[in-house]
């Protein structure tokens, strides 16, 4: 369309005009010494004349050679009330195109391939991707395409997260890369004018595009290294892939920085491949996933991630668990409650799930397991002299966990400066 093209027409305007001011100053007089060429003068006056004059008819003059070579449908495609673009709730839609029959579908896909006949104004409560075509005489026109956006509001820091990286995978290979943003609010988020411009690059773009940038409540998109090679790794992941970022996740971890459309910032922190930060993410095939994404954590604390549960992450979803039956119940008597061995890791009855001492080249060690995606449960280290009252512990610090299959990984911790003094270490499992 000319709303379209002048955009694109606009782009190259902007790119070009600071680099030309210098290219004149160098070449502007080489074919006109008493009169140099400047950017002001010519060039702009050129830039007006494509803009106003030759572009407004550019389409239907390209349309009409591509009718008459038989390489466009000769039967028009339908004419939307609007084009795209933002909408109250209840907005109704009109699409047009006098005697001919119009099919068109809600959620993106082609009208060819099983659309609904048009036959009133089209009520739209949520935001959709609008696709129509006329049928006549079995003859499909051209697509009709646009983003509506409906009841949305501006993405920002109270809903918008990074909830997921997986900035090293397993294979090196940098297109398996992703980056994936939630909507943590009760409302559809815009993402237009959304952008990345620190670590990563990437923009949401603006206007009316085709393609709709929205989250829904809960929802969740990814930005991806390349997406062939994405979607070789995640199959079902097409719907969720919002575009390719440009530039790669370093992996020895590097800031990243989220921007709103008015410039403010959204999230704005540093992730890194060594501890605290899970280790297991740099390389090992697992991603960074953000835990209680909900309630908005501190990006920066490195104990608000953990490891991924699968292997290559899990784009899309979240793969956090949670504890389901009587919390203080013993089902196979072994003297853990079903919560705790939840906690820990095990299936009840399995009994694997023991916290032990042991004596390392560093030291003496606290061991035990825990699950992974158990977001909603702490396991707290707490000491005591006497039995009968306990504090958390400071005298230990984790060096390590070990990966014990998807759900499980095993957690070291060192003893530091322990002394000599008789002293009693249990592990509380508490709710977050």
């Amino acid at each position: 369309t000319p709303d379209s093209l002048e955009r694109v027409f606009d782009g190259f305007v902007d790119e070009l005009r600071v680099p030309l001011v210098g290219e004149s100053a160098r070449w502007g007089d080489a074919q006109r010494a008493s009169e140099p060429y400047s950017v002001g003068d010519e060039w702009q006056t050129e830039v007006d004349f494509q803009k106003n004059t030759y572009l407004p008819n550019r389409s239907n003059t390209v349309l009409n050679q591509l009718k008459s070579q038989n390489l466009y449908p000769a039967i028009d495609a339908p004419i939307f009330g609007q084009f795209g673009g933002e909408v109250p709730v209840g907005y109704s839609l009109a699409m047009s195109l006098l005697g001919q029959e119009i099919h068109y579908t809600l959620d993106g896909s082609d009208p060819k391939d099983g659309g609904t006949i048009y036959v009133e104004e089209v009520i739209l409560n949520e935001s959709v991707e609008v696709k129509a075509r006329t049928l006549s005489n079995g003859i499909w026109s051209a697509l009709t395409h646009a983003a509506f956006y409906v009841g949305t509001v501006p993405a920002s820091s109270a809903n918008l997260v990074i909830s997921e990286l997986h900035y090293h995978p397993l294979s090196d290979d940098e297109g398996e890369e992703f980056v994936e943003l939630m909507n943590i609010g009760a409302e559809a988020v815009d993402l237009r004018g959304v952008s990345f411009d620190d670590g990563i690059e990437f923009r949401f773009e603006e206007g009316t595009e085709e393609s709709l940038r929205v989250i829904p409540p809960g929802g969740r998109v990814v930005l991806v290294g390349n997406e062939d090679d994405f979607l070789a790794v995640h199959d079902n992941g097409f719907a969720m892939v919002m575009g390719a970022m440009e530039g790669s996740l370093d992996n020895d971890g590097e800031q990243l920085v989220l921007r709103a459309a008015d410039g403010e910032i959204i999230q704005d922190f540093t992730y890194n491949d060594q501890r605290p930060w899970p280790e297991s993410a740099d390389g090992l095939g697992y991603s960074l996933v953000l835990m209680n994404p909900s309630t908005g954590p501190d990006h920066g604390e490195a104990s608000n991630w953990r490891r991924s549960v699968a292997l290559d992450g899990n784009p899309g979803v979240g793969d956090a668990v949670g504890f389901v039956g009587d919390p203080d119940a013993d089902s196979d008597g072994d003297g853990l409650t079903d919560f705790l061995e939840f906690a820990l890791g095990n299936s009840v009855g399995e009994g694997s799930g023991v916290i032990r001492f042991e004596q390392g080249v560093e030291g003496l060690q606290l061991v035990f397991p825990a699950r992974v995606g158990a977001d909603g449960v702490r396991l707290v280290v707490e000491q005591s002299e006497d039995l009968m009252t306990w504090v958390p512990s400071d005298s230990f610090e984790e060096i390590d966990r070990e990966a014990q299959g998807a759900e499980q990984e095993l957690i070291r911790l060192r003893g530091l400066a322990l002394g000599e003094t008789r002293g009693f270490v249990r592990l509380r499992v508490e709710v977050r």
